[in-house]
């Protein structure tokens, strides 16, 4: 979905370190404004995994201009960005 993460456990282990019942109300958000869809996982795993919408890829250009932008201030970090939104 975002940088090749599709599972909610995934985006758990992320350096963010959301608690989980934040995240978990946040994905329900994006599912019911339509930006994120659940699916059954393609690994066969049982587990639910996620993909944007075509509307929350829509986001994908907007979201790669901010961080370019953001990493532009901040000292020792690259505004090269190429994130993936599939």
């Amino acid at each position: 979905m975002a940088c090749g993460k599709r599972h909610f456990n995934e985006f758990c282990r992320s350096p963010e370190r959301l608690a989980t019942n934040i995240l978990a109300e946040r994905w329900e958000r994006l599912v019911s404004h339509g930006l994120a869809a659940k699916h059954a996982s393609a690994d066969q795993s049982g587990r639910d995994a996620y993909r944007l919408t075509v509307k929350g890829k829509s986001f994908g250009p907007l979201l790669a201009a901010m961080a370019v932008r953001g990493l532009s201030h901040v000292k020792g970090t690259k505004a090269e960005l190429t994130p993936s939104f599939d």
